[in-house]
């Protein structure tokens, strides 16, 4: 939908358009990119011009945050976090629940991590705190990844299979197909029982048929047409 495009274009100091009346305060489920911009502009990680009605990264500070997570040690902490968090329960709810005041959420944050985390990823999570946005880790650190791919030239992709792929077998097909694009293509797989044998795969805005169901469709077309 253009949301890595545009993180990427705002990273490198440039302006994007953004429609903000799109946005329907609902932080569960994200419509498009300018509600996830729009999300942004609200938390205070990007800046809006009224008049042209675009987002940009305000300062140098909050690029160079940006730049600075995006480092290898930082940012296998921050999915390291993410997961504490997110597997977690009582602590997720702990950080999230209203009647307890952030300073001693924020407390309770530094007992537990300071030492053991960088100071970066630690103000990140007092951060969220701040904002009241723990719920959004999962997402916040999805549009990370997303800047981190763009940088390091990693494409997304999905293969479907009827039944699940051993993990062998996805690593096997990440290998076919990034030497096929020459780039690096981390595949997620996606049980589709209707192929009822073989893959599909969609990589690069393409999609490359090799399941039983489209060879059998292909037979019943030349059937239908007399070539059989």
């Amino acid at each position: 939908d253009g949301l890595k495009t545009a993180i990427m274009e705002m990273y490198s100091g440039s302006e994007v358009e953004v429609n903000v009346g799109s946005f329907q305060n609902n932080i569960s489920s994200f419509s498009g990119k300018d509600d996830v911009l729009t999300y942004l502009i609200h938390l205070g990680y990007l800046g809006y011009d009224q008049y042209h009605r675009t987002a940009f990264i305000p300062n140098e500070e909050i690029r160079q945050e940006f730049q600075t997570v995006l480092k290898e040690e930082k940012w296998d902490e921050l999915h390291q976090m993410e997961s504490i968090v997110k597997e977690n329960k009582m602590f997720c709810r702990f950080l999230q629940d209203p009647a307890i005041s952030k300073v001693i959420k924020k407390q309770k944050i530094n007992a537990i991590f300071k030492g053991r985390v960088t100071d970066v990823t630690l103000h990140f999570l007092c951060l969220l705190v701040d904002k009241g946005r723990v719920a959004l880790f999962h997402q916040i650190a999805a549009e990370y990844d997303a800047i981190d791919d763009h940088e390091k030239n990693v494409g997304e992709g999905v293969i479907e299979s009827a039944v699940p792929l051993s993990d062998e077998d996805i690593e096997r097909f990440n290998r076919e197909v990034s030497a096929f694009y020459n780039k690096k293509i981390r595949l997620h797989n996606r049980v589709n029982k209707s192929l009822i044998g073989g893959v599909r795969i969609y990589a690069e805005d393409q999609m490359f048929d090799a399941s039983l169901k489209s060879r059998l469709d292909q037979l019943h077309e030349r059937i239908q047409n007399g070539s059989v």
